[in-house]
């Protein structure tokens, strides 16, 4: 199989003044931005032996940012001059080569092997090219006919070359390594569990472990992990309803080192995020022409900061989000080409952020985000879709007697 597919992004708008002081300068009219993509993919499979299947696959992508730079002369929370910066520009040119095979050792048990190679090549980037290599082994047991277990651990490293100085942003910290541009290692372990209980129910558990380790990083992120898990039960009640449950849980841990300037005291910070999420669905068909679905989902996260300067522990107020949504959506089916959709959407989302609630004039001067609060919406949605179909379906001719 093969895929390719060449575009371009434009954008001309009107660009806004450099600070909100009268008669402040514009740094053109116009962005007259342009950027050129290009993707191309190719992937093989083949089956030598009767329980041996091969499978490669190559993918080629390319950015190119034909944008001519801007010179702005920037303003300090709109009241100091800065100096002069560039704008940044991205351009990348990517190569990743994947392969893996399979063997059925037995029949309840299929080994497999892989590999990746990633090559990716930037211009205007303090980090030149970056190289991940990495592999895994996977093991798919079925000792029954309706349960499936797979089990995938590996490792990949990242290797970052060529780092530039002079293309950093300005006034960037130079032992500072971006997270995307870093030296990275990385152990992984994924499991998936499928089990048919009956012809009517299934059940499906999922879970994904991770670490990271930035072991070239004297500032910036040094390590970070992941734990998350989730689960789905279906169930077929009739030909005509289904319906469905999930849920999920995720842990994030990081650290990052940092200065507060050159010269200046070093700290530690220690993030701590998890996240929650639940839903219940339905799909109802009333008869060829009518069907109905319905979603409910509730998410929400809580986020915890430690700061330590000097050993001394400096804990942040804790971060929360909340997420309420439901969606109701009937189909009605006029003709074999011919169809008819509508969608109700209610969404509820909160966000208690102590670095934007309740901050004032009084507390921080010249703050540029002032009267931007934490994030808080009621959102209702109702649209309506149809859909043709060309062409006509035609049953397949009857054998001859």
């Amino acid at each position: 199989s093969y895929s390719a597919s060449v575009g371009q992004l434009r954008q001309d708008d009107t660009l806004l003044p450099v600070s909100t002081a009268p008669n402040a300068p514009t740094p053109r009219a116009t962005l007259d931005g342009e950027v050129d993509l290009a993707h191309y993919g190719f992937a093989l499979s083949l089956q030598p032996l009767p329980k041996l299947s091969l499978r490669g696959t190559v993918r080629y992508d390319e950015r190119d940012d034909t944008t001519a730079p801007l010179s702005v002369a920037y303003i300090i929370t709109d009241t100091v001059a800065g100096g002069t910066d560039v704008t940044p520009r991205y351009d990348y040119e990517r190569l990743r080569f994947d392969g893996h095979a399979d063997y059925a050792l037995f029949r309840w048990l299929r080994v497999g092997v892989g590999a990746r190679h990633d090559t990716l090549e930037r211009r205007f980037a303090e980090v030149g090219e970056t190289v991940e290599q990495g592999s895994f082994l996977r093991l798919r047991l079925t000792p029954f006919g309706n349960f499936a277990f797979t089990v995938k651990g590996g490792q990949l490293h990242r290797e970052a070359k060529d780092f530039d100085l002079g293309a950093r942003t300005y006034d960037d910290n130079p032992f500072l390594r971006r997270y995307n541009l870093a030296n990275r290692d990385r152990d992984f372990l994924d499991a998936v569990a499928s089990w048919t209980i009956t012809d009517a129910v299934t059940v499906s558990l999922n879970a994904q472990v991770t670490d990271d380790v930035y072991r070239r990083s004297p500032i910036g992120l040094t390590d970070g992990t992941t734990r998350s898990l989730g689960g789905n039960v279906s169930w077929v009640v009739s030909d005509a309803l289904t319906l469905y449950a999930d849920a999920g849980y995720q842990l994030q841990k990081s650290k990052q080192l940092g200065q507060a300037r050159p010269a200046g005291a070093f700290w530690e910070a220690r993030n701590e995020d998890d996240f929650r999420n639940g839903g219940l669905g339905a799909r109802w068909t009333l008869n060829d022409r009518w069907s109905f679905t319905t979603d409910l989902v509730y998410a929400e996260s809580q986020g915890d900061v430690l700061l330590l300067t000097a050993g001394v522990p400096d804990p942040y107020p804790e971060l929360r989000t909340r997420l309420g949504s439901a969606r109701v959506g009937v189909q009605f089916e006029y003709s074999e080409a011919l169809s008819f959709q509508a969608r109700y959407r209610y969404e509820s989302f909160d966000e208690d952020d102590w670095a934007r609630d309740f901050v004032t004039p009084n507390a921080v001067l010249n703050l540029l985000s002032l009267g931007a609060p934490s994030d808080s919406h009621d959102v209702s949605l109702l649209s309506f879709t149809f859909t043709y179909r060309f062409g006509t379906v035609k049953a397949p001719a009857e054998a001859d007697e």
